[in-house]
This record gives structure tokens, sequence and C-alpha cells, in this order.
């Protein structure tokens, strides 16, 4: 199943580990938010099993799961807009039911509703595939204690985020749109992307890709990592803000995947994005451009 963007979410450690009242009402969101992922969980697998009675053929737990394990780390500003970068070291791990129901790194938890693979009837067009799924995954967060350009302002708390995201496949070219709604605490806003990315084929080792998104975000969103309040501009000293919504980011970035040998492979990229309209105006905002760069080694099996 093709990928959605994000291929791995960046919450640093510090963030997970701070605040223990926050935590307990995370803790409650998270079941909340937990059970709503189940239930939608329960209808795919449901889904699923129909479609395979339908199906003869017997298959093996090898063929119904897919399993990648692994560990790298993220080269990234402190938080958007910051001039200041830090690295953070991050797991990896995807596990996959039958190509519908996934618990990743990179997506959350979630499953594909719609999906069409290259080869099975998708052709005949410009249209090789397609999947369209749900998914619930960790929010966006910020605490002030990331950088002094934050003192003042209070933290944006981790919480959980539902959305929908779609994929299409065309060639060499991976069509993408997602959107995000916080079901928790913490932004509380809605904010999406989408994206087209060109991957190409070195060798049966090596596989290079090229992506190119645009992000976009709600009011509530903007106003949580960009608006200074009049509370806040008293507490910071920074001047009162309004952001509203609208396209904040745009952004590029180049990947690459090597098959070292057996199971292990090494992925790693590079991307810079550029804050635009309400964000690169904000005064919290040092720089406007950001690079990006990560690394990480894959066992799959």
């Amino acid at each position: 199943m093709p990928a959605p963007r994000n291929l791995i979410r960046t919450i640093p450690l510090h963030d997970l580990l701070a605040g223990r009242s926050r935590m307990w009402r995370l803790l409650g969101e998270l079941v909340v938010a937990g059970l709503l992922a189940l239930g939608i969980l329960l209808a795919i697998v449901q889904q699923a099993a129909a479609d395979s009675d339908q199906d003869k053929e017997e298959q093996s737990w090898r063929k119904d799961w897919d399993v990648s394990l692994g560990a790298g780390a993220i080269y990234k500003p402190k938080y958007q807009g910051a001039d200041s970068y830090e690295l953070n070291p991050l797991p990896s791990f995807d596990i996959t039911w039958r190509d519908r129901v996934f618990v990743s790194a990179r997506r959350g938890i979630g499953g594909t509703i719609l999906s069409q693979e290259e080869g099975k009837g998708a052709g005949g067009g410009p249209v090789d595939g397609y999947s369209v799924g749900v998914a619930l995954r960790p929010s966006e967060s910020r605490d002030e204690d990331d950088d002094d350009r934050l003192d003042g302002l209070g933290d944006v708390d981790l919480s959980a985020e539902a959305g929908l995201f779609a994929t299409l496949e065309s060639g060499m070219f991976e069509f993408g749109a997602e959107i995000y709604q916080d079901v928790g605490d913490g932004h509380e806003g809605l904010h999406g992307s989408l994206s087209v990315e060109y991957k190409r084929p070195i060798s049966e080792r090596f596989m290079l890709g090229a992506e190119a998104t645009i992000d976009f975000a709600d009011e509530d969103y903007m106003e949580s990592f960009f608006g200074v309040s009049s509370s806040q501009s008293g507490r910071s000293g920074l001047t009162t803000y309004d952001a509203g919504s609208r396209i904040y980011n745009l952004g590029v970035e180049i990947s690459a995947r090597y098959q070292i040998s057996g199971g292990w492979s090494l992925y790693s990229f590079a991307g810079y994005g550029l804050l635009v309209g309400d964000a690169a105006d904000s005064p919290i905002v040092e720089d406007e451009g950001a690079a990006e760069a990560g690394a990480f080694i894959v066992y799959t099996f």
C-alpha cells in the first residue's frame, strides 16, 4: 500500500515525557480516540475477512503480514520557524496486515477503505493504482522550553488527530492528499497537505525519489503555532498577531532507499520547507526557510 506523507512522525522524546498532568489528560484522550479507531479497524478487518472468505487460495501468515523494524534520527528545526536545530533519535516500525490495517511510526494506526493495486484492474488508463484510508496518529506539539523565542507562549500539548488520506499512482508519479483534525486538546485545528512524488528505480536495490508538497491549515491550527494572543504578548514581549487559515508551507524533498542485504535496507532523505503567508509574517518565526535531513536503517521480515 502506498504510504501517505509524513513518512516519519517527529515527536521529540522529551515532549512525550514532560508534564504529568498533561500526560494523564492525554491518556484519557487517547483512550477515547483509540476506541473510535478500534471501531474503524474492526470494520475494515471484518470486510477484509469477508473478502478473504471469497478467495479460495489459502495464505500463510507471512503473506498476510508485512513487518519492518528499525531506528534512525532526524535533524530539523526545534520548532516551525526556528533558526536553531536539534537531532532527534526516533524508532521506525511498520506493521501491516493484508495491505489493509497498519500500526506504524510513520502513519499511526489506521487502514485502507478503498484500494486498487497496479495489475489488478486499475490499469487501462492513466491511473495505475489508488488507495483511500483513515488513520489516528500523534499530533504536532510544541514546548515553550524548546527555545528562548517561545518563552511566555505556553505549550501546544501533544494530542491525537484523526483524518483521511488518499493516494493515486500514475506511472512513476504518486499524487497524495491528507487532512487531519485534532481530536484532543492540542492545537485543536484542522490541517493537511497535497503532494506529488516521483519515484525511479536505479537498480534492483536502489530507489530514488523526489517530492513536492503544499501544506494548509485552518485558523485554530495557525493560531496555535503562529499566533500571539494579548496574554502571550504580555508574557513574551512579542507583538500580538492573528494568523488566519491558508496555505502556510511549501516543501521539496529528495529521498533514497538502498537494500543492503537480506531484509536490511537504508532509507535517507533531505528536504527544504518555506513558510509563506501569515506563517512567514509571524513574530514567532525567526527563519522562514528550514532544512531537514534524516536516515534510518530498517529490517523487513
